[in-house]
């Protein structure tokens, strides 16, 4: 069969194909839809369903993972973790790893953990099962878009959930740069620079990239910035909390939490084409308006404000030295336009958000929910040229608790650091080490993503007399390395980060077999939208 394009998204999934005629098709699951929920809903039966509810929208006695995008790839000691879980069917174990806690799913007692790669496994089965029950083909490889602020551990993580749905990836592509494909496939853009802002139901991507040729579909990424933990699910929230307010009904009655979750999705719909609804939550008549949401949706704007203005910011900054080195002649315009990409982008107020941030014209959005699994397949059939930079800085930490940065944020890849120069933290040691990290706070290693360390030997003398170099590179297949050696020769170490696998053959197959088991009891009926009975 084709190698299919999918997006793994936080609140819902898709698949894409390019035909034998060049033609890129969204998989259709009904007459009107072609995406589905990333959901994992359990019946009381112990019944596993894939894709068949909203949240909030589950039968009563039912139990259901969602946003499982937002803890993927990430660490119990992720300082922003424990407020990201909120209101969510996780929870938290110190073992340095992150599991679901099985009790939340199923009756069998807190000895059933669940990893989060084994349920973005299962909805990856159900992609794989829509594309192969609509082509009546074997589907084996994929390309899966994740998003641009992607971490090294959440892109592992996506590798590892797709192995478990026995999918091999040919490449990750971020999320807004497949989604300008397709936009260049759909409309005659002419060559030039272009903002995608990217929102989904879980993360916000911001990608500046330059069509170089519309007739090759060539894009260059020229910057990107992101919030892995900033999307729908915010505005969500918002609504959650207004409804709240306004029927007295507490947080902690999960039944009110379930109506309150499904009224607020249909409210949030609904208000972005009325200025006021009404409806029902838990036999209580609510009004809520425009204004109010747009009132309390302000911080939510204002961190959708900072992602633009940072990555515009950044990118301004080097066309000014740029500019500096042409001797003042305008290097390039910033950006044509923006693209919208996401389902979120029809929440009330937020195109005027970004709009305001970006200080641009923002395109009529179309599609926004098809784009990223169609730019996926078009990568897929190759009938796209895309040249990346890296998401995040790369750097190593050095004695006084700083970073040393070696490879900034949006270098191209592929991207060698200079050669940097450190010296031993205190005289007469004999070894160094050397950590190698992911990010950009230069102040505060401790809050930059430890990627892997070595040690690297050395005389027995005063720090001053010892000079140890070291070079990062970052590749296009998203391997990082890192060598030390001493100035006056030695031994050269060196630590290579490569897309290692977290499980073993041992271990990804009982959770395929796991999956397999979950994945078959599935309900073969999908029930009607809305039907939360």
């Amino acid at each position: 069969g084709p190698t299919v394009g999918i997006d793994l998204g936080t609140t819902n999934s898709g698949v894409a194909y390019v035909d034998e005629a060049g033609k890129c098709i969204s998989i259709p699951l009904s007459q009107d839809k072609c995406v589905f929920p990333s959901t994992i809903t359990v019946d009381k039966r112990s019944k596993w369903t894939v894709g068949a509810h909203q949240p909030g929208q589950q039968p009563k006695s039912a139990r259901i993972a969602f946003l499982t995008k937002r803890v993927l790839g990430r660490k119990s000691n992720d300082g922003r973790l424990r407020s990201d879980l909120e209101g969510l069917p996780f929870e938290l174990y110190t073992t340095g790893d992150l599991y679901i806690d099985g009790e939340s799913l199923v009756d069998k007692g807190p000895d059933e953990l669940v990893y989060p790669e084994e349920l973005a496994g299962l909805t990856l089965m159900e992609a794989k099962r829509v594309a192969e029950e609509h082509l009546n083909k074997r589907i084996k490889k994929c390309v899966i878009a994740i998003p641009a602020y992607f971490t090294h551990d959440q892109r592992q993580a996506t590798r590892d959930a797709a192995r478990i749905a026995g999918l091999e990836i040919v490449r990750l592509v971020n999320e807004p740069s497949a989604a300008a494909i397709a936009y260049a496939h759909k409309s005659p853009l002419r060559d030039g620079m272009y903002l995608v802002c990217d929102i989904g139901g879980g993360t916000f991507d911001v990608s500046l990239l330059r069509l170089e040729n519309q007739s090759t579909k060539a894009f260059v990424v020229k910057a990107t910035g992101g919030d892995n933990c900033l999307g729908g699910e915010d505005f969500t929230r918002v609504l959650m909390d207004l409804l709240y307010e306004k029927t007295g009904f507490s947080k902690d009655d999960s039944d009110a939490a379930r109506k309150a979750r499904a009224a607020a999705e249909q409210f949030k719909q609904r208000l972005s084409r009325d200025d006021e609804v009404e409806g029902d939550v838990a036999d209580v008549e609510v009004t809520v308006t425009k204004a109010e949401f747009l009132e309390k949706s302000a911080p939510v704007f204002e961190r959708i404000k900072k992602v633009i203005v940072g990555t515009l910011r950044e990118r301004r900054k080097f066309i000014r030295e740029q500019e500096a080195r042409a001797e003042g002649k305008n290097v390039e315009k910033v950006f044509e336009c923006v693209l919208p990409v996401g389902g979120a982008s029809f929440t009330p107020g937020y195109l005027d958000a970004v709009r305001a941030a970006a200080g641009g014209d923002v395109l009529p959005p179309q599609d926004v929910s098809l784009l990223v699994a169609q730019g996926a397949a078009y990568v897929a059939a190759g009938r796209a040229v895309l040249t990346d930079v890296t998401s995040r800085g790369l750097g190593i930490k050095l004695h006084d608790g700083s970073m040393e940065l070696l490879i900034a944020k949006n270098a191209a890849l592929p991207a060698p650091s200079p050669v940097k120069e450190f010296q031993p933290a205190e005289d007469f040691l004999e070894a160094t080490k050397i950590e190698l990290l992911q990010g950009e706070n230069t102040e505060r290693a401790e809050d930059n993503i430890l990627l892997g360390e070595f040690d690297i030997g050395h005389p027995k003398r005063p720090s001053d007399e010892v000079r140890i170099m070291a070079q990062a590179i970052a590749s296009v297949d998203e391997s990082i390395s890192v060598a030390a050696w001493l100035e006056d020769g030695g031994k050269k170490e060196s630590l290579t980060v490569t897309a290692v696998p977290r499980f073993d053959d041992r271990e990804l197959d009982r959770h395929r077999a796991k999956n397999l088991t979950r994945f078959n009891t599935r309900s073969s009926k999908r029930p009607r939208e809305g039907d939360s009975s």
